[in-house]
This record gives structure tokens, C-alpha cells and sequence, in this order.
């Protein structure tokens, strides 16, 4: 699995009126952007990470690819007198495909039991079929709660090393496992990166994040600019770049880490060398209720690191991932039609007739 997919969803807002009729004077107002969301309010939404990669390993070729798709509910259980919220969040559902080299399309969903899932769950050293679906959607139907500050961001989680340390066990590489910076961009995709003081339409203001990724620390420098604004929401559209952190954190071993090849991708990290990193992205978010309505980000780069059997290994990554609201009746798939009842029997014929 590629350290990329931890990289921090950008949520967005968006107005559902015309701005042409705004004045001037509204359009130059400073606006305070700080979560609307009230206590007992809640959002179901639905978080789309789509992953392309295509590598060269020694000369050979080979793609990959994979869509995930996780289908959260989130709720406000508390706000207090300064805006800060406490947020549960349920995992309701996770599905999605992948295509890996030799093992051909995989498709996965929580939902639904794979054949063979259990059969195969150990075999090829944690890379089969059942043993990717099963760890995949380990995570569904697991819940934590989250502690966020008025302007998004997460202050602290609970709950979440418990589901690490159980989601983490087993044979192979770890992969639906996540980490503890996915559970914050899982929270924090709702929200969306707000300004800490009032701005004006057009203005701008930068943000820097550190994601800790399989051993290193990856950084993200965005310019965010309030392009949009009106009575019932706001549009944020954010450009910047992606690549290592100067400063590396120092390493700290996963919850549930104990496994050969998740310690050797570890110390291949180690060495890895980020170019042309870039991202973008729109936010569209409601005034009225605090949560994001869509939002959508794109991040490109290109990878250079030792290879798993020696030598070098370079790689092109593309990520998109996109953010929108569901409801309670859609997130879920439909139970299938039970068959039909066996017809009843024709009743004998009379004799004679």
C-alpha cells in the first residue's frame, strides 16, 4: 500500500445562491468562518480515495490502482462555550476495488463476505485475495470519538489505538489498517481547513501539515483563498505543493506492527526521494449546518526509492479524493429481493372435464 494514501483530505464549502448580486461592501466584509455545527447535529458522507501508480522497477513495468470508497456518520455530541465539538464517528461502510500485479481486480465491500475470504486469509504471505478484503474493511462498523477545535482542526482522538491495534494484526503488509493521521483527515474532510481569524472574500492564508507515513514525515504547503461566499456557505479552493518534511520525526513503531515486510517497507522509506509534488483542490462548505457539501483534491508526484529485491525503483502516484454527503437510506446497499414464494399447486381436474 502506498504511504500516500495518509496524505490530509481537503474538505470544501460552496455558496448555493449567485454571488452577482452582492455589493462591494458584502463582498469586502470580513467573515468569521468558525464551525456552524450544533450539538445533535449529524452527516452522513462519503470519502472517495482513488490511487494510480505506475512503477519501473529495474526496467520492467507494472500499474496499480485502487478506489476505496468509506461511508462515515458523524455526530455532535457536545460544543462548548469557545466553539470546540466533541465528534463520534461511525466507519458505516467500506468498499472499492484494486488492480496488483500477478493477482489481477480485486473487489472488496464490508457488506458483503467474500468467497474464499477465509480460506486464503494467510496465504501468500498475507497478499491473497480474502487476505486483502479482509483487511481492506477491517475497520467497518468501528467507531471513535474525535475532539475538534472551531476551525477543524483535531485536537485529540479516542478510541483509535484500540481499533489500530486490532485492525493492524495479522500476516502481510498492513493495508486497511490506516493510521492515526487517516482518522483525523476523516474527520477533519467534514469541516474543512477554516481561516483562524475573519477574511474577506478573495482573501488568502497559508497552512502547513506534517503526516507521519510508514516512517517518515511527509509535508503539505497550501495557499487556501475564500473565493466564494454568501448567506449560505462559503467556497475554498487551495493549491500547493507535497513532498518530505525537513524535519523527520522521530520513528515510532504502528500498534499492532510486528511483521517482516511492514518493517522492510519501513526501512525502504527511509531512503525515498519526493519530486514535483503538487496539490489542488475546491471545498464547498454550508453555512447552516457547519459540514462540507463536495469537495475534491488531487495530489501528484513522483517517487524515487530502493526496490523490494534490490536496485532502484521509481514510481509516478496520482491521488484523488473526493468528499460528499450521503443520507442513512442511500449509504447503505439495498438487501436483495428474497425469492418468491413456490406457486401453489394447480388443484386437480375433475373427472371428465
Amino acid at each position: 500500500m502506498s504511504p500516500f494514501t495518509r496524505l490530509r483530505l481537503l474538505s470544501f464549502l460552496c455558496l448555493t445562491t449567485p454571488l452577482v448580486c452582492q455589493s462591494a461592501d458584502e463582498k469586502a466584509a470580513e467573515n468569521n468562518l468558525k464551525i456552524a455545527a450544533k450539538k445533535g447535529s449529524t452527516v452522513w458522507l462519503l470519502l472517495e480515495e482513488k490511487q494510480e501508480q505506475t512503477m519501473d522497477m529495474g526496467g520492467q513495468q507494472m500499474e496499480m490502482g485502487n478506489t476505496t470508497t468509506r461511508t462515515l456518520q458523524l455526530e455532535v455530541k457536545d460544543v462548548d462555550d469557545k466553539g470546540n465539538l466533541v465528534v463520534e464517528v461511525k466507519i458505516a461502510r467500506i468498499h472499492g476495488s484494486m488492480t496488483m500485479p500477478m493477482m489481477g481486480d480485486i473487489e472488496f465491500d464490508s457488506t458483503k463476505k467474500t468467497e474464499g475470504e477465509e480460506e486464503d486469509a494467510g496465504g501468500m504471505g498475507g497478499f491473497s485475495p480474502g487476505a486483502m478484503t479482509k483487511a481492506m474493511t477491517a475497520l467497518a462498523g468501528k467507531s471513535f470519538v474525535a475532539k475538534v477545535d472551531a476551525f477543524g482542526k483535531v485536537a485529540s482522538l479516542e478510541g483509535v489505538a484500540e481499533l489500530l491495534k486490532d485492525a493492524n494484526q495479522g500476516p502481510g503488509m498492513r493495508r486497511g489498517g490506516g493510521s492515526e493521521s487517516q482518522f483525523k483527515q476523516y474527520v477533519e474532510s467534514a469541516f474543512g481547513p477554516l481561516p483562524q481569524k475573519p477574511i474577506a472574500q478573495g482573501a488568502t492564508w497559508d497552512r502547513v501539515d506534517d503526516e507521519d507515513a510508514m516512517g517518515v514525515t511527509m509535508q503539505t504547503k497550501l495557499q487556501l483563498t475564500l473565493a466564494k461566499i454568501d448567506a449560505d456557505g462559503f467556497e475554498i479552493t487551495a493549491t500547493g505543493t507535497v513532498g518530505l518534511s525537513p524535519v523527520q520525526k522521530p520513528e515510532e513503531k504502528a500498534a499492532g506492527e510486528a511483521d517482516e515486510r511492514e518493517a522492510a517497507m519501513r526501512e525502504m522509506m527511509k531512503n525515498m526521494k519526493v519530486k514535483n509534488g503538487k496539490i489542488s483542490g475546491t471545498q464547498r462548505v454550508s453555512r447552516q449546518d457547519g459540514f462540507v457539501i463536495e469537495s475534491s483534491n488531487t495530489t501528484t508526484m513522483d517517487v524515487d526509492m530502493p526496490g523490494p529485491m534490490g536496485g532502484e525503483m521509481s514510481m509516478s502516484v496520482k491521488t484523488t479524493l473526493k468528499c460528499k454527503r450521503t443520507t442513512a437510506e442511500a449509504a447503505m446497499p439495498k438487501p436483495a429481493p428474497k425469492a418468491d414464494k413456490e406457486a401453489p399447486k394447480e388443484a386437480p381436474k375433475e373427472a371428465g372435464k
